[in-house]
């Protein structure tokens, strides 16, 4: 019964384990039957378990011929035993022993394949074996770390081998058997298959499987050993200096700090740097790998050399023999380090100790020279024992005294001592933990570091500062004492921070030494807590009131823009200098800019005592810039800076106009309680308007460009080289509603956001102005000095695409990430000219007017050094008013003179038309402004003789055209000039001056009528022909241009303005005296023919230059031109005995007084005042008549006789304070017309007596008196309240 019963066992067992075969089972020896009971079958040496979870029960029903099982979870477990010696072995096939068991391709990752090639020694083709204890095997593959693994734990015959990281499953246990030649089979223990090769050949790229036994040689295998012996771990993996034999002050170091493959290897003095360390790896197998810190490249044996002497150079690792070494412990505890490549030992040539000595392998002996010592450079290991932040370092002896820098130098090699705290700022340390149990200990004064004297390795070796090189020498562990004080230990030496002699003395010297547990080496870290907030308030644009009084608020100082500028309290009135924007940095902190200047609220010097002032400043990214805006239960702010946790504070707690603004310890007062009252937000004025260029930050020559100068919309802006084109020039605008505008000087188009895209990367071009938020920018300041423009339509920053810097780079708008791409300069530039707007208004900007559209014309200015209004007087005065004629044909009424002088049609002009054609910018346009041009250059002029024939064809020069060209190139002259001239003197078709009788048999010339006079014109041209012999035309011209030439453009009047008026100082002669024409109209109306020749030619765009007189003293606007009506006003007037603002009230007068058109009662009537009426008189004579402005705006004048002095009518009583960039004109009268008193700067201060009453020039103007006595008008718009 118990036969039938194993039986049935047994077909259980075929069914189910069918991936065994039947033959293995039947040769169970059935008759020990004795031991089914305790689930063994033994047969010959082995012992196969059967273990059953539950009993199988079989049962056999003959009458329906089926099997049936139930519940049979039965599995099998084979076990082995320990046959071979654990260790490294390479599974060579029975077939032939040359090819061997191999990971394909060798490959680290799981799941490689295992396959068959010929024997190479690479490590892919060895295996450590490791026994289990169990009767199982682990094959562990060398170069992987990974075991031989049945794949996916397949069951079946013909199942896949690879590798795979070991997770102790029985499909990466193997059980070893040996057959009687002497060859092995490999069987799985999960499955009982055996290793096996495909179809019996033992060659390259033959898979590897397992498959039922079949006792052929493609599952016989040997197990041939490749290292009896692993070499053992002698040196923990780490990082080491490696010193000879007896010094460890001398070592292995890589020539030069050198990164690259081949540097080579020779000894040095250890001097803590990097390229001194090595990391230690151990390989688990014997071997080590000696990689260097500095570079990550490992000792190498040069070219795999296998001779003593073979050189050792660093080389990338590439796992080779050449670069893995035993390390090998001495009996007298030093290290042999031996190449596994060819058994030779690191060795020091000749045993030297100089610097420089070679390194080499050679010959193993005795000798020192091959004897080293690994120094781990983590002896001295730290831990984080304080938190990073500002600190006064105290000495145990005395927390009043702190480690200082001598002298508050900055330099490199400053001396550390003691010294009483005496909180300033070289006695503080910022202290930075590396993350791997080293400190940075860097001064705040100098942004220098704690440093050990030269990388000294003794004790009393000094401690200066030294700028962070990354050196050992600069970190430093601090260690926790038992009794609350802290060590502070030199990575480098291991050594104490020590005070010397133990002295508190001011100057005592800070060293290293060795411990000695004296409170001298003892420390304590003293922190105020540094302040670390968060995002309290959003960015944006803030007035900061005081929580005492929110009409009262933090301001700067008389709206000043400079460094230095004081924060003070002020009334809150909407200015500029009393708003800021705030920005949070994303670490807790935020920058406070001043919205008029970009500036940002800074602690003066970066002091960190009690009453340390406020200031405004460029934003450098400091900590005294750095302020924490931390929010109260009551709704106010703490302001609180990084600097020690200070908070900004009102001095004295006052709320008082011009109370200073400080820092303070904390002490909970209203006085360091602010609010944060939101406005709209608009950018910081960080740049003055002008006109710039915008060049890239860190590369000045390439900048913003339009595309090919467009001017169209939709032209892209891009980056180009600098090459002074108009489209690479910008005009800057702050705009009303505080943002700016970037207009174009080429297009006048502005900087625009393609469609008002919100995205990241959308692209700028220029568009027409349309005052949408896609052209408004905010332009702030970086902390290295630059500025990044930000859209106020998206927040996105202008950026150079992908960071390229080239020509034709395309310019977007991009997330803020602070790199050099979106950091630019503003650079400023002239458009045309480069003038004092302060002095000569209105010039600059009427010149860069006319570049915009000619942008090769070039102009420069002439300082004439004259007061404009004498050089007026001056030429109206000139030869009793005979020197500027107007032809009365055209000009009439108040352009001529009273009295004046009369020639037929001609008449002496008046002063106020004389002062119209002297001031330049009536004629800054492109058309009039052909009376500056130079005209002593022929060659830039591009007249040809078509141009030239041209623009005389039917004439009177008809026929002289090349006569023209010839003299005027000979000369070098404008021949333009010349025809122009010749045609203001002569018309179109001649006059009475060519073509004279001389009544000799000649015929005389003077085409430019020379010497001729108003109203005796042919007698005295005739007399200048006949002795300068021009008897011909060609003379008469060619002796006309050398008289123009010499007499006036030699002489430095070489414009047709400076022909008529006579004012360049660097001309011979006085002023006014030496003048080519009487017509005041002369230099402008040539000046239109003048250009025309120009039009005419296609040479309007050519290079020409242009000579633009200035005065000084010159009024606001440009002087107005007559109107043709009515009379002069006559300057003789009497003299001014008094000039100012003074009111006066008409009395004594039996019926109305008369206002008229001048002091004296021969000028015109203009109006009748009754008695009582108030005026406001601002000129007074010597003949007792007065300039006075009636109630209704009349200017006029009016006898003194009549008028008594009142006290002044006032409407307002309030203290005010010029506000301005440079300088204002205070005025006599409510205009900008009327004579200066002087002018005066930003900050001059007064009281403000009447005001909105007058209007003139676009300004509201208001009466003042000054500090200093001073009375007149100023436009309101120059004034603030204080």
């Amino acid at each position: 019964m118990k036969k039938k019963l194993i039986f049935f066992t047994i077909v259980s067992f075929v069914i189910l384990f069918g991936n065994i075969a039947f033959a293995n089972l039947v040769e169970l020896d059935l008759n020990i039957v004795n031991q089914v009971n305790n689930n063994e079958i033994e047969k010959e040496d082995k012992i196969y378990n059967i273990e059953d979870e539950k009993q199988d029960y079989v049962e056999l029903n003959s009458d329906k011929n089926e099997t049936k099982i139930e519940d049979n979870t039965s599995k099998i477990n084979i076990s082995g035993t320990k046959i071979i010696g654990e260790g490294i072995y390479r599974i060579a096939t029975a077939i032939d022993n040359s090819v061997v068991v191999d990971i394909a391709g060798a490959s680290k990752d799981n799941q490689a394949n295992a396959n068959l090639w010929e024997y190479k020694n690479e490590i892919q083709q060895k295996f450590e074996l490791e026994y289990d204890g169990n009767g199982a095997y682990i094959f562990r593959n060398l170069n992987s770390n990974k075991v031989l693994d049945v794949e996916w734990g397949g069951m079946t015959s013909g199942t896949n081998v690879w590798q795979y990281e070991y997770n102790g499953s029985d499909s990466q246990k193997w059980i070893i058997e040996e057959n009687n030649d002497g060859s092995y089979n490999i069987i799985s223990k999960l499955n009982g298959l055996y290793l096996d090769f495909e179809n019996g050949t033992a060659s390259n790229g033959i898979n590897v499987r397992v498959l039922s036994k079949n006792d052929e040689q493609s599952q016989k295998f040997e197990l041939l050993t490749i290292d009896e012996k692993i070499p053992e771990k002698t040196v923990d993996d780490g990082i080491y200096r490696i010193a000879i034999f007896n010094n460890k002050y001398i070592g292995l170091d890589i020539a030069g700090a050198s990164k690259e493959n081949q540097a080579n290897v020779h000894l040095w003095h250890y001097q803590g740097e990097i390229q001194q360390t090595f990391e230690i790896i151990y390989d688990n197998f014997g071997y080590y790998k000696i990689k260097n810190v500095n570079s990550g490249k490992v000792l190498d044996v040069e070219w795999g050399g296998t001779t003593p002497g073979t050189n050792v150079w660093q080389y990338e690792d590439n796992n080779s023999d050449s670069q893995k070494w035993i390390i090998e412990k001495t009996n007298d505890g030093y290290y042999n380090i031996i190449s596994k490549l060819n058994g030779l030992c690191l060795d020091i040539v000749n045993g030297s100790t100089e610097n420089g000595t070679n390194v080499l392998v050679n010959e193993k002996t005795s000798s020192n020279s091959q004897k080293f010592q690994f120094i781990s450079t983590d002896s001295i290991i730290g831990e984080k024992t304080i938190n990073d932040g500002i600190y006064r370092i105290a000495i145990a002896l005395d927390t009043n005294s702190v480690i200082d820098i001598a002298g508050a130098s900055t330099n490199n090699q400053a001396n550390a001592n003691i010294w009483q705290y005496k909180g300033q700022i070289q006695q503080k340390f910022k202290i930075e933990y590396d993350g791997t149990g080293y400190y940075k200990i860097k001064n705040v004064n100098s942004g220098k570091v704690l440093d050990v004297e030269w990388g000294g390795m003794t004790a009393g070796t000094n401690v200066w500062q030294y700028e962070d090189n990354g050196s050992d020498s600069q970190k430093w562990v601090i260690q926790e004492t038992d009794d609350g004080y802290y060590y502070i230990i030199s990575k480098l030496n291991g050594l104490y921070l020590d005070i010397s002699n133990g002295s508190t003395e001011n100057g005592t010297n800070v060293q290293v030494y060795e411990e000695n547990s004296y409170i001298a080496q003892k420390f304590t870290f003293i922190n105020k807590d540094l302040a670390e907030g968060s995002k309290t308030l959003d960015d944006g644009t803030y007035r900061i009131a005081l929580a005492e009084n929110e009409n009262v608020g933090i301001d700067v100082s008389n709206a000043n823009r400079e460094n230095g500028a004081n924060i003070q309290v002020w009334n809150y009135d909407n200015l500029a200098q009393q708003q800021f924007n705030i920005s949070y940095d994303g670490n807790g902190y935020y920058t406070i800019i001043a919205v008029h200047s970009g500036k940002v609220m800074d602690i003066e010097n970066g002091n960190n005592i009690n009453g340390s002032n406020v200031w405004q400043y460029t934003n450098n990214g400091s900590d005294a810039q750095k302020w924490v805006i931390k929010q109260n239960n009551d709704g106010t702010y703490n302001i609180i800076s990084k600097v020690d946790s200070m908070y900004l504070d009102i001095s004295n707690d006052s709320t008082a106009n011009g109370s200073n603004i400080q820092i303070f310890e904390l002490d909970g007062s209203n006085a360091q309680k602010f609010k944060f009252i939101k406005i709209s937000d608009k950018s910081e004025k960080s740049i003055l308007d002008g006109n710039y260029r915008i060049a890239l930050g860190y590369q000045n020559n390439i900048g913003l460009d339009v595309s090919n100068g467009s001017l169209d919309n939709q032209a892209n802006v891009q980056l180009w080289e600098y090459t002074n084109a108009l489209q690479q020039k910008f005009i800057i605008e702050y705009t009303e509603d505080n943002y700016y505008k970037i207009k174009n000087v080429r297009s006048d188009k502005v900087l625009d956001v393609e469609w008002g895209g919100m995205a990241a990367g959308t692209n700028v071009w220029q568009y027409e102005d349309n005052n949408s938020d896609s052209q408004k920018w905010i332009i702030r300041q970086t902390t290295d000095g630059h500025y990044n423009i930000i859209s106020k339509l998206n927040g996105f920053c202008l950026d150079a695409t992908n960071g390229e810097i080239m020509n034709g780079a395309n310019i977007q708008v991009y997330n803020i990430n602070n790199s050099n791409a979106q950091k630019f300069d503003f650079i400023e530039v002239n458009i045309g000219i480069d003038i004092d707007e302060s002095k000569y208004p209105g010039v600059k900007e009427k010149v860069n007017e006319i570049v915009k559209n000619h942008p090769n014309w070039q102009f420069e200015v002439l300082y004439t050094g004259i007061d404009f209004y004498t050089a007026v007087q001056g030429e109206y005065e000139y030869d009793n008013r005979k020197a500027n004629l107007v032809d009365t044909n055209v000009y009439k009424g108040d352009w001529i003179a009273p009295n004046p002088y009369v020639s037929g049609n001609w008449a002496s002009a008046s002063y106020n038309g004389i002062a119209y054609f002297m001031d330049p910018r009536n004629f800054l346009n492109d058309v009039d402004a052909f009376q500056f041009v130079d005209l002593a250059d022929y060659y830039n002029s591009g007249a040809t003789i078509d141009s030239i024939q041209y623009q005389v064809n039917g004439t009177f020069l008809n026929n002289f055209a090349e006569d023209v060209r010839i003299s005027c190139e000979h000369q070098n002259v404008n021949p333009y000039y010349i025809i122009a001239r010749l045609f203001q003197e002569q018309g179109r078709n001649g006059s009475i001056t060519i073509y004279m009788d001389g009544g000799d048999g000649k015929t005389y010339f003077n085409p430019f009528n020379i010497g001729a006079q108003v109203g005796n014109d042919f007698a005295t041209a005739l007399a200048k022909a006949k002795e300068q012999g021009w008897d011909s035309m060609q003379k008469g011209i060619e002796g006309g241009i050398t008289f123009v030439k010499q007499n006036y453009l030699d002489a430095k009047q070489n414009t047709l303005y400076l022909n008529k008026f006579d004012v360049n100082p660097n001309s011979p002669g006085g002023f006014y005296t030496h003048q080519y024409m009487q017509n005041l109209s002369a230099a402008y109306s040539e000046a239109r023919t003048f250009r025309g020749a120009y039009a005419d030619t296609g040479t309007l765009d050519n290079t020409i230059k242009f000579i633009i007189p200035v005065y000084e003293n010159m009024p606001e606007s440009p002087a107005a031109k007559p109107t043709g009506s009515g009379s002069s006003t006559d300057p003789n007037f009497p003299a001014i005995s008094d000039q100012g603002p003074k009111n006066v009230q008409v009395f004594d007068i039996q019926t109305t007084l008369k206002v008229r058109s001048g002091p004296g009662q021969e000028y015109a009537e203009i109006e009748k005042l009754q008695n009582g009426t108030i005026l406001l008189s601002i000129e007074r004579y010597v003949n007792g008549w007065q300039k006075v402005i009636t109630p209704s705006g009349t200017v006029g004048y009016c006898s003194g006789e009549y008028l008594q002095f009142i006290n002044d009518v006032t409407n307002c009583n309030e203290r005010v304070a010029i506000s301005t960039t440079g300088s204002v004109n205070i005025r006599i009268g409510p205009g900008q017309g009327y004579t200066s008193l002087g002018t005066f700067k930003d900050g001059t201060t007064g009281t403000r007596i009447l005001k909105d009453v007058y209007f003139a020039d676009g300004y509201t103007w208001d009466l003042i008196i000054l500090d200093d006595g001073t009375k007149g008008f100023v436009a309101s718009k120059y004034l603030r309240i204080i």
